[in-house]
């Protein structure tokens, strides 16, 4: 998964099993002239791939990132959730590194995912979930031309060693240590007590019927259910046009909100920090006042204010 994996949290204790340097990378990119500037813009792109090509200048780097990070292993693992937006970029990359990429997808339900961008990040369920929407869509286009599965997150938690079984059949590759030697580990890491979030039953009423359709058919292929064919694949283009026509009014909007309380917030720590100044200032000459060289004057003021009266 990387040389040097980011450290755990408290909200992951584990590990997010993430390269310090492919993140680093990542930021880059996301902020690059005609990307949407953080994974967190809530704008879909047009039906078919992105036009990366003003990533080309970085894209050796990213070969040598790949080539430094993994050595000589012949199986290598890379996640960053915003790959999701740069697939097609980092494909290229390990392709020249002299790897074949596949890419396995991890479906969970979008009301868990939106709580844990909640929890992580502030994020409110509603935008959470269209998050969700935007990573799904872009990862499905941009991996039509790869070897990819989907699996379910409940099932890699219930069933970890089938869950490992599946990507490697769907895929055709070999890991290099046997699930079943090591299935005890694998148990014992994958613990159902690092879950957060959990839907509990709950329905995701009051959402566009786009993005409950698009949640159905996920789990659906997560759970072989649904094939992944042509049929499968207009039905996703189906839900991209839906809604690419209602989620970019939506988001304009959202995004005033957001700038306006940002603005408020930048307002607010102003007039906090001036009546912080007015009240240190007031604190200095109290002190002063009372000081022993302003003894005859406070006597003569007190003087003055009895004669006034």
């Amino acid at each position: 998964m990387g040389a040097t994996l980011l450290p755990p949290a408290a909200d992951n204790p584990r590990g997010f099993f993430e390269d310090a340097e492919v993140v680093r990378l990542n930021d880059r990119l996301l902020a690059a002239e005609g990307m949407p500037g953080s994974w967190d813009s809530l704008l879909l792109r047009e039906d078919g791939p992105p036009q990366q090509n003003h990533l080309d200048e970085l894209l050796p780097e990213a070969v040598s990132i790949v080539r430094s990070e993994y050595g000589d292993s012949p199986l290598i693992g890379m996640k960053d959730p915003r790959l999701c937006h740069l697939l097609p970029f980092w494909s290229r990359a390990a392709t020249l590194a002299g790897y074949t990429p596949s890419v396995v997808f991890i479906y969970r339900h979008p009301l868990e995912v939106a709580a844990s961008l909640g929890t992580r990040g502030g994020t409110e369920e509603v935008p959470g979930v269209l998050l969700w929407a935007r990573h799904v869509l872009d990862w499905e286009i941009d991996s039509r031309a790869l070897p990819r599965c989907i699996v379910s997150y409940d099932r890699l938690l219930s069933d970890p060693l089938a869950t490992v079984a599946s990507i490697q059949s769907s895929l055709a590759v070999t890991f290099p240590s046997d699930s079943h030697g090591t299935g005890d580990a694998i148990r014992g890491f994958l613990s159902q007590d690092l879950r957060h979030h959990s839907r509990a039953g709950r329905q995701m009423d009051g959402y566009p019927e786009s993005i409950v359709r698009l949640a159905s058919l996920m789990k659906d292929l997560a759970c072989g259910l649904r094939q992944d064919d042509e049929e499968t694949r207009a039905e996703m283009d189906r839900i991209r046009r839906e809604q690419e026509f209602w989620l970019r009014p939506i988001c304009a909007g959202y995004w005033r909100e957001v700038r306006a309380r940002e603005e408020l917030s930048k307002e607010v720590a102003d007039i906090r920090e001036k009546v912080a100044r007015i009240r240190a200032s007031r604190t200095f000459i109290a002190a002063q006042w009372a000081a022993a060289p302003y003894r005859g004057l406070r006597q003569l003021v007190r003087k003055l204010g009895a004669r006034t009266a």
